[in-house]
């Protein structure tokens, strides 16, 4: 007697259902794998338009404080100059821990100079190189004004490893405008300025500023406290070159104590930047020292400290 097995026949009726549904399940995770890749890709091309777009507001406020930085500098050593300049003596002294500042007072012209190798400033910032201030009449008189030319001048500014310099070519004007109540002053200010990064990059910017100079400490830069209001203008061309445009959406402040702390960017007040379609807008706090702003962009919003 033969003992066999019986091969089972698998119906055709089942093989086309197994069949089909693999079929299914297959497109149906190749279609998953699509849509989640392509989110996945918008998400990141989304992340790294809104990085680039930050940049812009990052460079806007290094040109900014650059130019408050300067301001601030020549300011206070005007005001300390005051008594030696009106007695007609040419002088030559060391200011900010390493700077050289020689006065010319005929020329009505000031040389700062941070030297070759770089100064480490109160304020735990790096410059080297050097601007030339001229001045038409004492400083706060109504109508003086003070003209800065830069000459090989960069700065390093707290956190940061690397050098940012501010073109030869580029130029700043302020002229007194009028003296207000409580002993405030109101300010114009003009700027073209290029800023020529270590990557090779460069970032152009002008504008106009109009100022109120809320404490005229003589001593102290860090005790001097202003205000950029809302009639300000500016525009320029980014790192990417994209042109933009500036808008002072509230008063925009900047404490000399914050500065004296290494938080070279205002504390307070809203700014937003237009180019391309895009807006970006930076909201700088509630005037405390933290160093922290708000940026959004195309509806995202991120909170972080400026450079």
């Amino acid at each position: 007697m033969r003992v066999g097995f019986i091969k089972a026949k698998t119906h055709p009726f089942f093989m086309h259902f197994s069949i089909n549904s693999f079929i299914k399940h297959f497109l149906l995770l190749a279609l998953f794998s699509f849509l989640l890749i392509q989110a996945c890709t918008r998400k990141t091309e989304n992340q790294l338009h809104v990085d680039v777009e930050i940049q812009v507001l990052t460079d806007q406020n290094i040109a900014d404080s650059e130019m408050d930085d300067v301001a601030s500098i020549y300011t206070e050593i005007l005001s300390v100059l005051a008594k030696k300049m009106e007695a007609g003596r040419d002088t030559t002294f060391e200011y900010d821990q390493c700077a050289s500042v020689t006065t010319q007072i005929v020329e009505k012209k000031l040389t700062v100079d941070f030297g070759a190798s770089g100064c480490l400033g109160r304020d735990g910032r790096t410059r080297k190189g050097k601007y030339v201030i001229t001045y038409t009449s004492q400083f706060f008189a109504v109508g003086a004004v003070v003209y800065v030319a830069f000459q090989n001048y960069e700065v390093k500014r707290t956190r940061s490893q690397v050098f940012v310099r501010i073109d030869n070519n580029s130029t700043f004007r302020q002229e007194t405008i009028e003296m207000m109540s409580g002993g405030s002053f109101r300010f114009t200010r003009t700027m073209n300025a290029r800023l020529n990064f270590a990557d090779g990059s460069a970032f152009t910017w002008q504008g106009a500023r109009q100022i109120i100079w809320l404490s005229l400490a003589i001593s102290n830069r860090f005790e001097y406290d202003w205000t950029t209001d809302t009639t300000s203008t500016g525009s320029g061309t980014s790192r990417k070159g994209n042109n933009f445009t500036l808008k002072f959406m509230s008063p925009i402040q900047v404490l000399g104590q914050c500065m004296g702390q290494g938080i070279n960017r205002p504390v307070r007040g809203k700014l937003a930047v237009n180019s391309s379609g895009t807006t970006r807008s930076i909201d700088f706090g509630d005037g405390s020292c933290t160093g922290q702003v708000e940026t959004v962009v195309n509806g995202v919003s991120r909170t972080m400290v400026l450079p």
